[in-house]
């Protein structure tokens, strides 16, 4: 947002004061200013009055203008079409330096001298308006600068917005006004009202259909030219605040929303069907064509704004295009209310559809605002045009006001909380400066929250003490550390091990964390194979249309990172760890909220070092993370109907002490297929806060052996059907003195028997008593051997 300093200049007197300086005193008192930027016309740019137009005698669409300059007399060629004579106007002499350094200088345009330029907005630096030149109002002397035209000198603040959303007093001129004048102790004086106009029946009929969605609503009516070009010193401020002039009926409009914070809306009354104004619901299927040129089907509760026939209007969001003020409008109807502002930010988020009333609307504004925003409007329209005849009554609707506010502040409790000390006087005039109402009681006050503060900003005591300390200024309160006696909190099991887990991932095992919305948007879903079994948690107010849905598992987010990285890395190794959203079997039960923990492994090109290779390695990262937390995991089949990501066999459950707590598994061929992968993808997910239910199992300590191992590697066929967690546990009981056994290779190849793999592994032998000889070593791999004939299982050869 834009504050033009001319403009506050109107509500207090600043002085002298630098706008640096008001610049920074707000950002250290009320709010964010992020820049400070001069507007100011060039030197040698003058007011012009066109005496007369000719038609250029070698060019058609170029046109000989003489311009009174003031005392001379100057002969320009201007190609825009909407020059005439009688038009008072701005003039860049012979000499003078535009913006983007377009010097002036006198030129002979198709054999006529030209004697200078007849400006228009852009090039002036002062909009965008380029189609014809700028056309000023009535009334300046030719020759006297520019830049001495009211409007056109300026210094503008640009606000960071979110540092104003929760203080519904400040998206107006008048509201940061108010804050300078508390801050530097002056005289604030509010925008004037007009008193003439008194509420009555007024010449249209209002009916408030929604009474919870609309609390007020005012209507005036005018009669006479609106739809004609606002004062040019308008058309300038709305233009250095960021908005598009229209015509003299909006512009007011924009003009006062701007001005006091209050947006309202201007009708071409004489599109009012039966003299009648509703504010409904929408009905479902209803349509209404915004101001924008826009289609929209409302959706079924929108709060609109209707005639006898038809909705005209988006309730505290924009206006329809029938109704809208047109060149030829005659008659206008002025509305100022107050909307609930829920509703109007549901609306809007499922339209998709902001605008600067709603950012106002939706901070639950003051509802007095309405009809003070109304009278603000009939006093600048009789200042602006009086040849418009305002009618003396307004129609008025409704009564809501927000319950009032009363607060006690505790001086001591105030000094503490700040680290000065203050005298309770001095936060007294400190609160009465910023509108409160204040009363001493002993050394406290009893303070009453003035209304156009809102009914969710001041409501306890701190918010008080925060009045107190950000007028008096934080800059000048004494930095002192406190001496406070703390212990270091002490993290929830869960979350102890989601430290752990996300240490190993992150440093041994070098995965990149990613982070992701707990929304999912509908394509990513189905790029993962679509939304699953089970029902999802459904919001009801998306920030998105396409994300109604929250997260069931983090594995669809995390197969898009690896989309997104997989072309430019030769492998991709991503983890996030977050909760997902189960919901219960009753649906007005908050869901289930595991924690959960996701990563994922993929090469970008097949290295073909076997089957599932990628997936044994991921696996082994998983396993790493069980040793860091201390509980021993287990492998078994798992049932994969409805996991759409999973492959149908490479894959398995997770098991801790009997409960399952995850799975992983290869991720399905018509899923990389989809995505266009070219290596192997692999991905687990486990629940933390099922694991750390079970128990934690430390390994025990072990003293360093005294005598060597031996090492022998084993190669072997064997089915499918034998698992190789059974094939370790029976090597390690045929073996007493086995301690190890590392999986070397697995391979698969055409001249096998169908469901045979080749395995090799790594055996370890070690006895804790003596050296093994090679008899003890012959005996153990003899029955290892054993067995494996038993099992079906053709050996291959040994080293």
């Amino acid at each position: 947002m834009w504050l033009s300093l001319s403009w506050l200049r109107e509500f207090v007197d600043l002085d002298d004061r630098s706008p640096e300086r008001i610049a920074e005193d707000l950002t250290m008192r009320t709010a964010l200013i992020e820049s400070v930027e001069r507007r100011d016309a060039a030197d040698g740019v003058v007011v012009g009055r066109v005496l007369s137009r000719d038609r250029h005698p070698n060019a058609d669409r170029l046109s000989v203008c003489e311009v009174d300059a003031g005392g001379e007399r100057l002969s320009i060629v201007c190609g825009a079409p909407n020059v005439a004579a009688g038009q008072t106007v701005a003039v860049a002499l012979v000499g003078a330096t535009l913006p983007g350094d377009l010097k002036i200088k006198q030129s002979k345009i198709r054999g006529v001298v030209s004697q200078g330029m007849i400006c228009s907005e852009r090039e002036l630096a002062l909009g965008d308006g380029h189609a014809g030149i700028l056309v000023l109002e009535d009334g300046l002397v030719p020759g006297q600068p520019f830049r001495d035209v009211r409007g056109v000198r300026d210094v503008l603040l640009e606000i960071d917005n979110k540092s104003i959303t929760h203080r519904p007093d400040l998206w107006g001129h008048e509201g940061f006004a108010r804050e300078l004048a508390a801050i530097y102790g002056l005289e604030f004086r509010p925008a004037e009202v007009d008193r003439e106009v008194v509420p009555g029946s007024g010449p249209l009929d209002v009916r408030i259909e929604a009474p919870e969605l609309c609390g007020r609503y005012y209507a005036l009516f005018a009669e006479g030219p609106v739809g004609v070009p606002s004062p040019g010193w308008m058309q300038r401020r709305l233009v250095y605040c960021g908005l598009r002039p229209l015509s003299l009926g909006v512009d007011v409009s924009n003009y006062v929303m701007l001005e006091i914070g209050q947006p309202n809306h201007p009708f071409d009354s004489g599109r009012i069907a039966g003299g009648v104004i509703r504010i409904r619901e929408a009905a479902a299927g209803e349509e209404l064509v915004t101001l924008d040129g826009e289609r929209r089907s409302l959706p079924k509760g929108a709060l609109v704004i209707a005639d006898s026939e038809r909705a005209i209007a988006l309730a505290g969001i924009i206006g329809g295009e029938w109704s809208g003020i047109q060149a030829q409008t005659e008659q206008v109807a002025v509305e100022s209310a107050w909307f609930e502002p829920i509703r109007l930010r549901a609306t809007s988020t499922a339209l998709g559809l902001r605008t600067d009333a709603l950012a106002r609307f939706e901070k639950s504004l003051d509802p007095q605002l309405a009809e003070r925003g109304l009278r603000r409007y009939a006093s600048v329209l009789r200042q602006v045009a009086p040849e418009v005849k305002i009618a003396g009554e307004f129609a008025a609707a409704g009564e809501f006001e927000h319950p009032p506010i009363r607060l006690r502040l505790r001086a001591d409790r105030a000094r503490v909380k700040l680290g000065c000390q203050l005298d309770s006087r001095e936060m007294e005039a400190g609160l009465s400066r910023l509108g409160f109402d204040v009363s001493p009681e002993g050394d406290d006050l009893l303070v009453g929250v003035p209304a156009f503060r809102g009914p969710r900003d001041i409501v306890s005591e701190d918010d008080l003490i925060e009045e107190v300390g950000r007028l008096h200024g934080y800059d000048a309160i004494l930095a002192v550390l406190p001496s406070l006696a703390c212990a270091p909190a002490r993290l929830q099991p869960v979350n102890q091990a989601r430290r752990r887990c996300e240490g190993v991932l992150s440093g041994r095992l070098q995965f990149a964390e990613v982070s992701s919305y707990p929304y999912v948007e509908d394509a990513i879903l189905e790029r993962a194979g679509g939304a699953g079994p089970g029902p999802y948690v459904l919001l009801r107010n998306p920030l998105q249309q396409n994300a109604r849905r929250l997260r069931r598992s983090l594995i669809p987010y995390l197969l898009e990172f690896v989309d997104r990285n997989v072309k430019a890395a030769e492998e991709v190794r991503l983890y996030e760890s977050g909760r997902v959203f189960l919901p219960r079997e009753d649906s007005s039960d908050l869901p289930d909220e595991p924690l959960m923990l996701s990563a994922v492994l993929a090469e970008r090109v097949s290295r073909k070092t076997g089957p599932a290779s990628v997936l044994r390695r991921l696996k082994g990262a998983l396993e790493e993370l069980a040793a860091e937390l201390h509980r021993p995991l287990r492998f078994d089949t798992l049932e994969v109907e409805g996991i759409a990501w999973a492959h149908p066999i490479r894959s398995a459950a997770v098991f801790q002490n009997g409960l399952q707590i995850g799975l992983i598994s290869t991720v399905h061929p018509e899923i990389v297929e989809r995505f266009g992968w070219q290596g192997e993808t692999a991905a687990f997910e486990i629940d933390l806060t099922r694991l750390v239910e079970t128990e934690e199992r430390p390994q025990p300590y072990r003293s360093p052996a005294r005598f060597p191992s031996v090492r022998v590697d084993l190669s072997f066929l064997c089915p499918f059907t034998l698992r190789y967690d059974t094939i370790c546990e029976q090597f390690h009981q045929a073996a007493p003195d086995l301690v190890g056994i590392e999986l070397l290779d697995e391979y698969v190849a055409r001249e096998m028997q169908p469901g045979q793999r080749s395995l090799t592994v790594g055996l370890c032998f070690q006895a804790a008593d003596r050296t093994l000889s090679d008899e003890d070593l012959v005996q153990q791999v003899d029955a290892i051997r054993s067995w494996l004939a038993e099992s079906g299982a053709n050996l291959r050869g040994d080293s």
